[in-house]
């Protein structure tokens, strides 16, 4: 029961100690950085899908 106890503070120490990091507190965040890959992911993905829809357009 001990371990277990001991295991559960550890990990809360672990996520206070990088949860700052993740938000960005501590300079680069890895959580913004995932956000802005996300966005360039949707609006290419969105520009192809007008290239294609055009492409479609035409063909039909």
């Amino acid at each position: 029961m001990s371990a277990v106890i001991a295991l559960l503070l550890g990990v809360l120490a672990a996520g206070y100690a990088v949860w700052p990091w993740l938000k960005g507190a501590r300079g680069d965040s890895l959580l913004d950085e995932g956000s802005k890959d996300m966005n360039a992911n949707v609006e290419n993905d969105a520009a192809a899908f007008r290239d294609w829809s055009v492409k479609a357009g035409e063909l039909s």
